[in-house]
């Protein structure tokens, strides 16, 4: 059957390119196999934050005490949440001067809109839920933050910024600034689109090097280091990933940022490519003493 001996001898010729092809359509599969699951199931941020308790009114005469502003409050969300579970984070205040609050008493609070930064969309009200309550020196007060961002229903990736502060008349003061980190979850695509870049930039680079070369442009270097080759230059397309999309808090998954991955992936590798087949024939050269 000579087509497929043909195929056969084919292959043997090749089996950098079969190697690359048989990996990149393992990692296509892995891939697509592994989208997560991101579903609207979340819980109630107010029954962690507050609970059935409500505000608890604090025994004998209550003063009314100034309150230092905190730092603020920075929540990230990250690519792994499942939905289920809800994240907190706390800032304590400081009274200021001699006054004093009713040790143990919880105060009321109240919540800004957490509007992203990028285009004003608010992150929806009930995801988010504050609670503050006095230390048992009567001195400081903390403030918790918590939030569910699927409770309800799945919010939008980014950054939100708004802030939490006491609401209640035994204090004055206490405004902290929140910052709500929602990390973009659908990694598998940001995969698929990077393979995308990296084969179609492999491809370029190749067609370019026999435009300029001849069609045997490949002929001087032996298949092991074509295979070398590809696979550095994929490493070099994950530095790009990892800069645009896994160093970064607020990478939200539009369009023209998924474009931007696609174009500095493909340059990446474009770019890589010649350095690596240069280095990889010296190599060569060097092994057969010429």
């Amino acid at each position: 059957m000579p087509p497929i001996k043909n195929l056969t001898k084919w292959m043997l010729l090749h089996y950098a390119d079969v190697v690359i092809l048989l990996l990149a359509a393992a990692a296509t599969c892995f891939l697509v196999i592994n989208e997560p699951s991101v579903s609207p199931t979340g819980e109630n941020p107010n029954v962690k934050c507050k609970g059935d308790e409500g505000v608890i009114a604090s025994p004998g005469p209550l003063k009314i005490a100034e309150v230092e502003d905190s730092a603020g409050i920075d929540i990230t969300i990250p690519k792994s949440f499942d939905g289920d579970g809800i994240l907190t984070a706390t800032a304590r205040m400081n009274v200021a001067e001699s006054a004093k609050l009713a040790p143990g008493a919880r105060l009321a609070t109240s919540n800004t809109d957490l509007i992203r930064q990028t285009d004003g969309v608010s992150l929806p009200e009930g995801q988010v839920a504050s609670s503050a309550q006095v230390g048992r020196g009567g001195r400081t007060v903390t403030l918790t933050v918590c939030v569910a961002p699927r409770y309800g229903e799945v919010s939008e990736f980014g950054p939100y910024s708004g802030a939490a502060s006491l609401d209640d008349p035994r204090a004055m003061g206490g405004n902290v600034p929140v910052v709500i980190h929602v990390k973009y979850p659908y990694m598998n695509r940001v995969g698929l689109a990077a393979l995308f870049a990296a084969y179609a930039g492999l491809i370029w680079a190749r067609l370019v090097r026999r435009g300029d070369q001849g069609l045997r442009a490949d002929s001087d270097q032996s298949q092991w280091s074509l295979l070398v080759v590809s696979v550095a230059a994929g490493i070099a397309c994950l530095f790009s990933v990892d800069k645009l999309v896994w160093d970064p808090k607020d990478w939200q998954g539009s369009s023209s940022e998924y474009l931007d991955l696609v174009v500095a992936a493909c340059g990446a590798v474009i770019a890589a490519v010649p350095t690596l087949q240069a280095l990889m024939s010296h190599i060569g050269k060097a092994d057969s003493g010429t």
